[in-house]
């Protein structure tokens, strides 16, 4: 994966519109912006890679793994409430409060 494909990826999956705590309008102002990341995925696939098919093939591949990083999320958030419940170790403070506020604006 390229830095390019890596920092596009990353921004899609920051615009989330499925955040639970957004309002109606700032669900609908997300999505345009990650319509519009999408967007600059694909172009940049495609100048890049000049096959269609394998650009669009490219494109898939990339949002596919969108699953997997957020299954890796799921699991290092469980794995720091552990940690915190059982005192293994002390996570920054921070951590913990990004960690345990998640669930009240995401699915994931």
């Amino acid at each position: 994966m390229t830095k390019i494909e890596y920092l596009l990826l990353q921004a899609i999956l920051f615009y989330d519109p499925e955040c639970l705590s957004l309002s109606e309008a700032a669900q609908q102002l997300i999505a345009a912006k990650r319509r519009r990341l999408l967007d600059s995925l694909r172009r940049h696939l495609d100048a890049k890679l000049k096959e269609p098919t394998e650009s669009a093939s490219r494109f898939a591949e990339i949002l596919l793994r969108i699953g997997n990083v957020q299954k890796v999320a799921a699991f290092k958030r469980e794995t720091l409430c552990t940690i915190e419940t059982f005192n293994l170790m002390q996570p920054h403070p921070f951590t913990m409060e990004i960690s345990k506020k998640y669930p009240d604006v995401s699915f994931f």
